[in-house]
């Protein structure tokens, strides 16, 4: 049982929870192992391995949520606007490289139109504020671990003080999923109850968080089904899985995922564009998912103008200065024109060089590691393809006490990436990384969020 503590007013969230772990390291150690045989029992992993590294939480305050709630809801009005640009500017399709493929299933009127429904800001704190690096404008996994390892945090000893003690809460992630699939479904007009298909290939990494979803939202009341795009069936002017006429799709299936096997996966794609489902996202996500389009909200191909000040405020603040890779003159972080080659050759330390259409991690080229010589060989091989740079930014570093070296501290950087469900956040998504690049996919681990009440 834990000790009954008064909630104190609390100015630093690490020392109370360092200083809570050392009256507790005999007794947290000791729990360790079954702490983290519920999580695997409630299927915190990623491809069979743990997804939680340490017992300590990511703090944030309210007043945090609150502006990252502002400032997203600003960055993701200037996204949608670009998305209609796109969908309508060859010159801007051609300056992001939206394939014919791609191009070709965003043509159809989705019934969600919105593709921007489900999104994920990638950010890290910096000591000039959060900083946001990337938009994941594809449904964006992780709000079902969330809550499974929010959960799991709050039943431990230790969390439960820290929770007296600070006054903290939790954000649920999950639940508001559910919530705008639903809102989804009755904007398109439908009245009746939904059956929701939740698909993606069923031999990635991410299954786990499906079937917790499933089950969530079935004990909710809802008729769920988890099933691969290439056992989809259409019958009766209706998408089937697994036997089951379904309404509402939420798809964590990728675009290029889609379009490599589109053969076998068609039947998803032909519903929606029938209208048969409501499929969120739409496939007019793919528009924004591209990294290429941070350059756009700093005035490539495109220029500024059409921005509010607001607008251009914001961007400002929080998103660094980001230009696709060309031969060409452009304005540097300071506004002044420069050819741009040969000055991110000269200014690599201070750039990041990254395909505009990945994920995970993969292809990225930090300027400050290696040499010169291999940084301009990585610049030439981008120009051939869809490229960008991006500014460095300085994420803060924090201790955590990893369960695997005895709740020793680690130094880690950590991401902060708000949900947005329709441009609102919904819940904070937090990974961990031991070096520059922080995500589930290279090996991060994922950490609840306590909010802290504001003084």
């Amino acid at each position: 049982m834990c000790r009954l503590l008064p909630c104190v007013q609390v100015t630093n969230p690490i020392e109370t929870f360092r200083g809570a772990l050392n009256r507790r390291r005999d007794e947290t150690l000791a729990s360790l192992p079954a702490f983290r045989a519920k999580l695997r029992d409630r299927k915190a992993t990623y491809g069979g391995r743990d997804l939680v590294k340490t017992i300590r939480p990511k703090f944030l305050s309210r007043g945090d949520l609150r502006y990252l709630d502002y400032v997203c809801s600003v960055l993701s009005g200037a996204c949608r606007r670009i998305a209609d640009r796109v969908l309508e500017d060859k010159g801007v399709q051609a300056f992001i490289g939206l394939t014919e493929g791609e191009l070709r299933l965003c043509l159809p009127r989705p019934l969600c139109p919105d593709p921007m429904a489900f999104a994920r800001f990638d950010a890290f704190d910096t000591p000039n504020g959060f900083q946001f690096v990337e938009l994941n404008g594809e449904v964006p996994a992780g709000p079902g671990y969330g809550d499974v390892i929010t959960e799991t945090f709050l039943e431990h000893p230790l969390i439960e003080e820290i929770v007296r003690l600070t006054g903290a809460s939790t954000v649920p992630t999950s639940p508001p999923v559910l919530d705008h699939l639903l809102m989804a479904w009755r904007a398109a007009g439908k009245s009746r109850k939904p059956t929701i298909l939740v698909t993606d290939y069923l031999d990635v990494a991410t299954l786990s968080e499906f079937q917790i979803l499933v089950e969530r939202w079935s004990m909710a009341g809802y008729t769920c089904v988890l099933e691969d795009p290439r056992n989809l069936t259409r019958q009766n002017g209706r998408l089937v899985a697994k036997g089951v006429p379904v309404d509402v799709v939420y798809r964590r299936l990728l675009v290029n995922e889609y379009l490599e096997r589109e053969n076998e996966v068609r039947n998803l794609g032909d519903a929606s564009a029938a209208g048969e489902v409501v499929m969120v996202n739409p496939f007019r996500s793919k528009l924004l998912h591209k990294k290429v389009t941070f350059a756009l909200l700093h005035g490539d191909a495109i220029g500024t103008d059409w921005l509010s000040h607001e607008e251009r405020r914001v961007i400002k603040a929080t998103v660094p200065w980001t230009r696709k890779v060309q031969d060409a003159k452009v304005p540097d972080p300071d506004g002044r024109m420069v050819d741009l080659l040969p000055w991110a050759v000269a200014h690599r330390s201070q750039l990041v060089l990254k395909p505009s259409d990945e994920y995970g991690g993969r292809g990225v080229t930090l300027g400050w590691v290696g040499t010169e010589s291999e940084f301009e060989s990585a610049l030439k091989t981008a120009l051939s393809g869809d490229w960008v740079l991006q500014h460095r930014v300085s994420p803060l570093e924090e201790p955590f006490p990893l369960m695997d070296d005895g709740l020793t501290e680690h130094t880690m950087t950590v991401d902060i990436d708000p949900y947005l469900h329709f441009g609102r956040v919904h819940g904070v998504l937090a990974r961990l990384a031991a070096g520059a690049i922080s995500n589930v996919t290279s090996g991060g681990g994922q950490v609840p969020v306590l909010f802290l009440p504001e003084d």
